[in-house]
């Protein structure tokens, strides 16, 4: 077995399936990002390839990751603002409450949609 190599990749796997366990926008990019990395290390250790393979990630798969997890926190950033600016009145069953909550569902639809 190849073992710095190998240990660099497996923590590699292992700090990017931790770092993408935050919302479900980046789950989705855990889930393409795990299997690339799963099959270089096999591939590696079974001496399919050359250690040259091991760079592959940051040409692959490493800016699509990165975007993913920009827009992911941008828009959580973005979600927890809007949370913010909640009125107290949202639970109150009154006209003042059914506006304040027509005015927080537009809000995060615009956001969402």
């Amino acid at each position: 077995m190849r073992n710095s190599n190998t240990k660099y990749l497996v923590k590699k796997i292992g700090l990017v399936v931790a770092k993408w366990q935050i919302d479900s926008a980046i789950d989705a990019c855990s889930f393409a990002v795990t299997p690339n990395l799963s099959w270089t290390l096999a591939a590696y250790i079974n001496s399919w390839a050359g250690p040259a393979i091991l760079n592959t990630y940051q040409v692959e798969r490493q800016p699509i990751t990165e975007q993913v997890s920009n827009f992911a926190m941008n828009h959580e950033y973005a979600l927890a603002k809007e949370r913010k600016k909640a009125s107290p009145l949202l639970e109150e069953n009154t006209p003042e409450g059914q506006a304040a909550r027509d005015e927080l569902g537009q809000s995060l639809y615009d956001l969402n949609v």
